[in-house]
């Protein structure tokens, strides 16, 4: 009875000690707020947007940063429904700045992400991950008060001043009068 009873205040020392361990790190090391957020109009085709960022040294990691779209989740779902049944396509490009020219970083559409082996190619028939301007199909990964959208995941391995473009390939009427804003944050769930 003495043995199970050591067993049993081991573990739930244990238990508390992690629990302690994680709310210490919760309060002193909180989730980092995305690098920026850009408004952009989704409705027409051929709209831009230009998304300057830097990345500090304390935001390198071995977790990928993505580019997403968010905007507020529409009462009946409609929009989300429509994303998830057709994936719409944006033309997308990452740049860093290396001594003051611009060097195009590879980026990752969900395609990429989510396919078993790597280097297989994909739909478009690339392998990856390739450096930009390239067509990557939107992807909806989340939603709650805000709806949010993959457009593509990308590795700096430099900190540094980086650029983003984002250009609609089609018209998106769904959005039309939709606040939509771009963002540049950690990656949402890679697993590292």
């Amino acid at each position: 009875m003495k043995q199970r009873t050591k067993a049993f205040v081991a573990f739930l020392g244990l238990g508390v000690l992690g629990m302690t361990a994680g709310l210490y790190r919760y309060l002193h090391h909180p989730v980092a707020p995305p690098l920026v957020t850009v408004p952009f109009d989704m409705d027409k085709s051929g709209a831009t947007a230009r998304v300057d960022f830097t990345i500090e040294r304390n935001r390198l990691t071995k977790r990928r940063m993505m580019i997403a779209l968010e905007f507020p989740k529409s009462p009946d779902f409609s929009i989300e429904r429509a994303l998830e049944q057709n994936a719409p396509a944006v033309r997308v490009a990452i740049f860093r700045e290396d001594q003051g020219r611009w060097t195009t970083i590879p980026i990752e559409g969900y395609e990429e992400l989510a396919r078993a082996v790597p280097g297989a190619p994909v739909s478009d028939g690339s392998a990856h991950p390739l450096p930009g301007p390239r067509n990557i199909r939107l992807h909806l990964y989340g939603w709650n008060d805000t709806s949010s959208v993959l457009i593509g995941g990308f590795s700096p391995t430099e900190p540094g001043h980086y650029y983003a473009t984002i250009e609609t390939l089609d018209d998106f009427p769904m959005f039309s009068g939709v606040r939509t804003v771009l963002k540049v944050d950690d990656f949402y769930n890679t697993g590292k």
